[in-house]
Formats: structure tokens, C-alpha cells, sequence
């Protein structure tokens, strides 16, 4: 993991095979190791760079197919970054080229074209995540079958399925795949190397959505001491840990001191900006909206304290309230701009912040406003997703009970309905606390329409 004495060392085996065309393909992969030391350290745009002088180099002296499933593969793991898992996007474009490659090369059962079907399944997973699951559960039994249950390559399988399982908010069944992961990668690797800790990172964040703290507490911890190490303060992992090590006191409901952490972390991330000549947008956007998710929690105790009280809240309390949340809508208007710059790469992103933004202009009592935001955040989720994708069911349900708080029931019963729906779809268990409560929502706005009618 020793990246820039790596990039040294690579830039100058560039500079000796240049000298003799022969060489060309050595020299193509030393770009392609250049792009991959990038990559590493999230400096997605020098990556690309190195990429582009690659591809460029590989279509000029038409390199043999072998190469080219090389290129396309590692390329498309930056663009998965950039530009997300998108229908038809880079990544997505790129892994089909590598898989359709990978098979002339290789044939469809090598080792090889397996890992990159693995990945395609990411991107194949936001329109058809029946074919991706399909896809993993076949890969991981005959490379269960195939390799001794610690190689290297099993981790790399029972990674990229936790991360689909993850996605599909299957955390119990995602967090198997990652704790076997970790401890191929933490036995082969060391417990230090980046991709170790990218696993415990990943484990923390499981168990924080399961609700387990101080399990999550523990592994954010160790991914700190190694990423501050060896990257020192101001780097975006740091900022990545940061953030997650807030959300935990945010899901404690510790809103001040989350709002600290995660003005924080977007501090860090403002620091790297500059070193990395990365614009981290989407980072920065999600913890602009955590910051706002915060201000709005804060502003919504304090609502909650007269109201447990049975007292009228004075005009001071009342303008700081309203403070609260219109700080909170800014900060996640200030999200959404960023955000649309690239509209068409962070479509899901933008959804997401309209989903939050809604909850805001509701408490507001911007009801036209809320509307508008909470059929963005649906219509978004769908159109990068599918109407049943989990995500959803949290849209559904909260629109719904706004429309109920309108008095158009009806509607409102529609989108509860839905949610529920959704929810089933997505294994929710008839035990679940959020299903139980939906279900009561709906009985509850039945007897509304019932009294109507």
C-alpha cells in the first residue's frame, strides 16, 4: 500500500519503454498500474488521465484482446466511483466490453471472466437484480467449489455480494458475505492493508444499520487508527470514518454532537479537495445533508419538549426553531446543487436529498413545496431503481402520511399501501417494528375513506 514510492517506481519503467516500441504493451501497463495506485487513494481524476493515455496508446498499436479485458476492468472501477452503477453509464458500458472480451479470451467459466461478471452484477443490479443475484449465486458455488476456502479470489466474490446484498438492504445476509471477506483479506493481506480496512469499514456500516453501536463503534475505531497512520488527518478516508462515526450518534440520537462531527468531516473533505484535486461532491453532499438531517432532529425536540410540556413556545424558542430548519433546508439545497451539476451521473443522489429536503419543508409547512420535493425523491428513486427498491418503501410511507395530514386519504392510502408492498417484496419481516407501524397507518386511513364514503 505503498502508493506514491509505487507511482515513482512505475512512472519511470514509463519513461524506459517509451524508448523502444516493442515495449509498447509494458508500457500500457505500467499506465494501467498508475490508474489503479490512483484509484486507491480516491484521486479518480489522475486515475482517468492515466486511463485515457493507456487506451489511447492500446488503440494506435491495436493491442491484443487480452489487454483490452485488463483496461475496461480496471477503468470501470473508477468510474463506479464517478459515475455510479447507472443503466448504460461508463461503468456499466465498460464491464460489458470487458465481459464480452473476457469470454473470446478466456471462455465464459475462467477465473477472470467470473470476477468481472461479479462486478458487472453492480451495475446490473439498478435494472435487473434478480439476474445479478442470480449471477453471484452461481459464481460463489463453483469458485467455492474451485478454490481453497482462504484464497484470494473468494474474498474478492463474497465482497462485491455483500455489497449487492447491502444495496438491496439485506444486512443480515450481506454482513455473512463481508465477515468472510474480511477474514480472507485481514489472514492474506494484514489487517493494515487498504483493502482490510475498506472491509471493516464496510462491516461498520452493517452493523450500524442493524442497530448494533457499539460493534459498529469498534470497527470504525480500528479503521481510524490505520487511516490515520497511514494517511495522516486530512485525507478521505478519514473524512469517510468521520462521517460514519457521526451517523452513530445521530441513530443515539445524539443530534449535537453528530452536527459537530459531521461539520467535521465536511471540513476535511474541503482540505482534500485541494490536496487530491477531487471535487468529492458526492461525499459532500451526503454530509451536507446529514448536517441538515441533524439541524432538523434538533429543531424537532425542541418542538417535541413544549409539546410534552403542554406550553405555548415563546417567540425566542420559536425563531430559533425556525432557524434550525431553514439552515437545515439550506444546507441540503446547497447538496442538490452540487449534485446537479452532473445531473445525469448522481440522478440517485439527487433523489435521495429531495427525499430528506421534503421532511424539512413539511415541518416548515411548505406544503406545495414538500409535495414537489417528495414526487422528485419517488420519481428519481424509480427511474434509477425500480418501483420496488427499498429506499422506497421510507418514501412511500412518509409521503403517505403527509397526504394524510392533508386530509386527501385516499392518496394517502395508495402510498402506504405501497410501502407496505414494498417492503414485503424486500423480505420485511410481519415482526418488523417500521412494518408493524405502516400497517397501522393503513388501518387507521381505511377508517378515514370509510367515514367519507
Amino acid at each position: 500500500a505503498n502508493f506514491e514510492q509505487a507511482y515513482l517506481l512505475l512512472r519511470h519503467c514509463v519513461r524506459l519503454y517509451a524508448k523502444d516500441k516493442k515495449l509498447i504493451v509494458k508500457q500500457i501497463s505500467c499506465y494501467n498500474q498508475i490508474g489503479i495506485c490512483f484509484n486507491y487513494q480516491d484521486k479518480c481524476k489522475f486515475a482517468l488521465t492515466q486511463y485515457k493515455k493507456a487506451f489511447e496508446l492500446a488503440q494506435k498499436y491495436q493491442v491484443d484482446l487480452e489487454l483490452w479485458v485488463t483496461l475496461y476492468t480496471d477503468a470501470a472501477l473508477v468510474f463506479m466511483k464517478t459515475d455510479g452503477y447507472e443503466k448504460g453509464g461508463f461503468a456499466d458500458t465498460y464491464l460489458k466490453n470487458a465481459y464480452r472480451y473476457a469470454v473470446l479470451v478466456y471462455g465464459e467459466d475462467h477465473t477472470e471472466t467470473r470476477r468481472i461478471i461479479s462486478l458487472w452484477n453492480h451495475c446490473l443490479a439498478t435494472y435487473d437484480p434478480q439476474t445479478a443475484k442470480d449471477n453471484f449465486i452461481r459464481i460463489i458455488r463453483e469458485e467455492e467449489e474451485y478454490y481453497d476456502a482462504m484464497h484470494p479470489q473468494l474474498a474478492e466474490t463474497y465482497s462485491s455480494y455483500a455489497l449487492f446484498l447491502d444495496d438491496q438492504s439485506n444486512y443480515k445476509e450481506s454482513l455473512k458475505y463481508y465477515e468472510k471477506a474480511f477474514s480472507i483479506k485481514n489472514k492474506v493481506m494484514g489487517p493494515k492493508h487498504p483493502e482490510t480496512v475498506d472491509l471493516a469499514n464496510s462491516i461498520g456500516l452493517i452493523y450500524s444499520y442493524i442497530g448494533k453501536t457499539k460493534e459498529a463503534r469498534e470497527r470504525f475505531r480500528y479503521c481510524m487508527e490505520v487511516a490515520l497512520e497511514r494517511e495522516g488527518s486530512n485525507s478521505p478516508t478519514v473524512a469517510t470514518i468521520s462521517n460514519n462515526i457521526a451517523i452513530l450518534d445521530f441513530n443515539e440520537e445524539k443530534y449535537e454532537e453528530a452536527y459537530g462531527a459531521f461539520c467535521e468531516a465536511e471540513k476535511i473533505y474541503r482540505v482534500c479537495q485541494r490536496i487530491y484535486g477531487n471535487d468529492f461532491t458526492e461525499d459532500l453532499s451526503r454530509i451536507l445533508c446529514n448536517e441538515g438531517q441533524c439541524l432538523t432532529e434538533i429543531a424537532g425536540n425542541m418542538i417535541q419538549e413544549f409539546y410534552e410540556k403542554n406550553i405555548k413556545a415563546d417567540l425566542e424558542s420559536s425563531m430559533q426553531i425556525r432557524q434550525y430548519l431553514q439552515d437545515a433546508a439550506e444546507k441540503m439545497q446547497i447538496a442538490i446543487q452540487l449534485l446537479i451539476k452532473e445531473k445525469q451521473r448522481y440522478r440517485f443522489q439527487i433523489a435521495q436529498a429531495y427525499g430528506s429536503l421534503a421532511s424539512v419543508y413539511e415541518r416548515l409547512g411548505m406544503v406545495d413545496d414538500t409535495k414537489k420535493c417528495f414526487l422528485k425523491a419517488i420519481e428519481g428513486t424509480v427511474e434509477c431503481r425500480h418501483e420496488l427498491h427499498p429506499d422506497l418503501a421510507y418514501l412511500y410511507n412518509n409521503y403517505g402520511q403527509f397526504l394524510d395530514d392533508q386530509g386527501n386519504y385516499a392518496e394517502a392510502l395508495y402510498y402506504v399501501k405501497k410501502a407496505e408492498t414494498t417492503m414485503l417484496y424486500n423480505g420485511v419481516q410481519d415482526d418488523n417494528l417500521n412494518l408493524r407501524a405502516v400497517r397501522a397507518a393503513i388501518k387507521a386511513i381505511e377508517e378515514k375513506v370509510k367515514k367519507i364514503i
